[in-house]
């Protein structure tokens, strides 16, 4: 025990200054990210005193992935054994929610955009139940504070870990660009000039200048109206209650570049994920998530690094002081049901140290410029901007096909001239989605010990 203080202490003393350390009350989110220095290989210290009746026994994964079938680091470390338990990524909370029932909960459970109906899988993350201490500096404290509901904090990322909350930013094809005397986004930053002007002025040359069949820009619609500062579903930490914001000045202004952008054949728009444009040679640029960056299986680990490069976000004005920042939500909890939940939170500690799962090793990336976009990515996330808008969508609407579509599905696609007429039909459904994501907050609240 007196090795885990050491530790904890050596820990502290790298952050102060950086961070507060926050509790489980809520707070502003931060604009300028979590701290990034700590010293991830020192973790091995955390595991000295585990105790002796956790040995042999077993930590049960919920997982889609296929790759995952064992973690013989983690029982060389802790002497507990890691078992995946395959869960379909598509009904993911369903599933979790019959395995409970049945008595067959798994330990550890990912947050998947599914919030706020991950609370009813969830329990608590207390010392007392789970050896996990939500303000140690170890945990990302915007992401303690984000899914911090009513008394606890119910979900957790490591503050480098690979849940991390680095948000969209742009992809692109240089050797095209080059080829066709364009520009390239990146000459457009070291310019000063890399804003929504300059870039809407880059995709009508793209489409004048390459020659692609259809629009030579894909971009994700969430990315650039986050960058707008404009979310569907607002959410109040302070209040844990959600809100429509399809009405926001900022929504309507994100839409009407968006729209007017798509009907000039500038771009193509997509809710969710990436597009195959750049991997195939259809098109030039790309706006879309972090995991863009990554090498295998990141969204372009096939491009050529010859071909392939990035940057940030546009500025929305070219007087702004700074680019746009976005975040991504992606966490770990310990499941209701749970048979070794302190054993969970051993293996939340060892798999969210980014120095071990590979998050900020350079081997993981594209390049060492990928890996150093992806941190400044996650020190700049916009906290305020977590997008919950599908996870909210399903407490009305749950049997939802699609996991893209979100509530915004029926405006994107449509004209600019129809706009107005559309964004009133989905504010309907916002705000019978939000109504709905509000009651599951306020019985779960009160229902709470």
């Amino acid at each position: 025990m007196t090795r885990r203080i050491f530790s904890y202490l050596a820990v502290f003393i790298m952050l102060l200054g950086v961070i507060g350390m926050a509790g489980c009350g809520k707070k502003n989110p931060s604009q300028s990210g979590a701290a990034t220095n700590i010293n991830m290989d020192a973790e091995e210290e955390y595991f000295l005193d585990i105790p002796s009746e956790l040995k042999g026994t077993t930590v049960k994964y919920a997982t889609w992935s296929s790759s995952r079938d064992g973690d013989p680091e983690f029982t060389n470390l802790t002497g507990m054994i890691f078992e995946p338990v395959h869960v379909p990524q598509s009904d993911y909370v369903v599933k979790i929610a019959g395995l409970i029932a049945a008595d067959q909960a798994p330990d550890v459970i990912m947050e998947n955009s599914d919030f706020p109906r991950t609370l009813n899988l969830l329990m608590p993350l207390t010392v007392e139940k789970t050896g996990i201490d939500v303000h140690d500096p170890f945990w990302d404290q915007d992401i303690v504070d984000l899914y911090t509901v009513g008394k606890y904090c119910y979900l957790v990322a490591g503050t480098r870990g690979s849940t991390g909350r680095a948000g969209a930013c742009t992809y692109f094809n240089k050797t095209t660009l080059e080829e066709n005397g364009l520009k390239t986004p990146k000459d457009l930053v070291e310019e000063d000039n890399w804003n929504l002007d300059s870039f809407r002025q880059l995709m009508g040359q793209i489409k004048a200048s390459c020659g692609y069949q259809r629009a030579g820009t894909v971009i994700d619609v969430k990315a650039i109206l986050a960058a707008f500062g404009a979310q569907e579903v607002i959410y109040d930490r302070e209040t844990d209650r959600f809100a429509n914001g399809t009405g926001t000045p900022q929504m309507l202004e994100g839409l009407k570049w968006l729209l007017n952008a798509q009907s000039e054949g500038l771009c193509e728009l997509m809710l969710e994920g990436s597009h195959s444009n750049l991997e195939n040679g259809t098109g030039a640029i790309q706006i879309c998530g972090a995991f863009g960056l990554r090498s295998k299986p990141g969204w372009f680990y096939s491009m050529d690094p010859d071909d392939l490069d990035f940057t940030v976000l546009p500025k929305l004005k070219a007087t702004d002081p700074d680019y746009a920042y976005t975040q991504a939500v992606g966490a770990n909890g310990i499941c209701i049901g749970s048979k070794n939940p302190i054993g969970a939170g051993y293996y939340l500690r060892y798999s969210l140290n980014a120095a071990r799962d590979g998050q900020m090793n350079v081997e993981a990336y594209k390049s060492q410029e990928a890996m150093d976009l992806a941190v400044r990515l996650h020190e700049n996330a916009a906290g305020k901007l977590a997008n919950f808008s599908r996870g909210v969508r399903l407490c009305a609407f749950p049997d939802a096909t699609s996991l893209t579509a979100g509530l915004m599905g029926e405006v994107v696609w449509t004209s600019p001239s129809q706009l107005a007429v559309k964004l009133t039909s989905v504010s309907n459904s916002v705000d019978t989605a939000v109504n709905k994501a509000n009651e599951l907050m306020e019985e779960f609240i009160a229902a709470q010990e």
